[in-house]
């Protein structure tokens, strides 16, 4: 059968943003242009809607609430009955991009369902205490009453992924956290990165780069406060989110925060750093690896779905990083005390840029193709 002939529908958790799952979405829209999409609510300013490729997505009744982008979580007991309302029994095909309620999308015996699991939702699963705290719920009957909402939704979740028949991990970390959830092997296709739009640069400047959503997970506190500890080294910050006022507040002489930079100035920065700082425990993390793609070193919490492209100076034949094993201010300070102690040959720049190579868009889009032809043939023999 022609692919491109396949009646498609490609199911995204919400749009409001353009970030990693969305990179993925747009690649996959690339491979099918025919699809249609179908998102809990679709927030996406006029100016980032490049990635839909000029698609209308359908929505649920969830569009209407206002500031739904910004109070989902709250609402999350709606979200598998809104999910749960999109007819799609006229499609061959369904692909969910996942990363909390999509994949829980009635399908019918005949339809073929890949999901591409960014992760099985955090906040339910490992990482609900943390997210608790975060909310400001430490104790109390209104933590007690979300405990119990999140397990019910645990419970749904897990069920659900019945639903589908392939699961498609974005790391090897995420396979692990599918199979403790899930209890489902999964396929290993990385997010596409654009290496392209990076050129490589063995020389560098002084000043230390990280960049990213600026969102308390990402730990870009912990990071200012250990360059406040070294006065002597520089470090440039650049995202949007809502730590940046809090870190223009607490940030010392020697770290400049930038907001969000124009595309062509966050590569010039990657580019020149001498290397790129990471302190969060990610599914995946594609900013690392376009800092890698420009040969800039990392200096990087080595767990999560990072140990995928870390090469740790001391643990690796091949090195492109200086790793930390514990997100705190003293265990970051220790790392760049390290880094700055190695000679100039022990991270290879050249080899910084070719391990960004093997996540490439390209490796990604021919990766999909070939698992989606697999496994509808083995569903269409003849």
């Amino acid at each position: 059968m022609n692919f491109k002939q396949l009646r498609v529908a490609v199911v995204h958790d919400w749009c409001y943003t353009y970030g990693g799952a969305e990179r993925v979405l747009e690649c996959i829209l690339d491979l099918f242009p025919q699809a249609e999409v179908y998102t809990l609510f679709d927030r996406v300013p006029d100016n980032q809607r490049a990635f839909l490729r000029g698609k209308t997505p359908h929505t649920t009744f969830l569009n209407r609430v206002p500031g739904i982008e910004h109070r989902y979580k709250k609402l999350l007991p709606l979200l598998p009955l809104a999910i749960q309302s999109f007819n799609l029994r006229h499609y061959d095909l369904i692909i969910s991009s996942h990363y909390c309620v999509a994949k829980s999308v009635i399908t019918q015996p005949e339809q073929l369902h890949i999901c591409y699991c960014h992760s099985p939702m955090r906040y339910a699963w490992d990482m609900m205490h943390a997210s608790l705290d975060q909310m400001g719920l430490v104790s109390g009957l209104k933590r007690r009453i979300y405990e119990l909402l999140l397990s019910r939704l645990r419970v749904w979740d897990a069920s659900s992924a019945n639903q589908v028949d392939v699961f498609v991990a974005n790391s090897s970390f995420i396979q692990k956290r599918i199979w403790r959830c899930y209890r489902r092997e999964s396929v290993l296709i990385h997010p596409p990165v654009d290496t392209s739009q990076f050129s490589f640069e063995s020389q560098k400047k002084a000043f230390f780069f990280t960049a990213g959503r600026l969102v308390p997970y990402k730990q870009n506190r912990l990071i200012v406060e250990a360059f406040r500890q070294m006065p002597h080294l520089e470090l440039h910050i650049a995202g949007g989110g809502e730590e940046l006022d809090m870190l223009k507040k607490i940030a010392p002489d020697n770290v400049k925060i930038l907001g969000r930079l124009p595309a062509d100035e966050l590569s010039e920065k990657m580019k020149f750093a001498r290397a790129f700082v990471f302190a969060a425990y990610e599914d995946f993390g594609i900013v690392p690896v376009e800092a890698l793609a420009c040969g800039t070193p990392l200096v990087a919490y080595a767990k999560g779905g990072a140990v995928d492209y870390v090469h740790c100076h001391g643990k690796a034949d091949k090195a492109n990083a200086v790793g930390f094993d514990e997100q705190s201010v003293t265990a970051i300070v220790a790392a760049l005390n390290r880094f700055e102690q190695l000679p100039a040959s022990a991270i290879d720049k050249h080899y910084c840029r070719q391990t960004a190579e093997q996540f490439s868009k390209e490796h990604f889009l021919q990766a999909f193709q070939q698992l989606v032809e697999t496994e509808w043939h083995k569903r269409h023999p003849h």
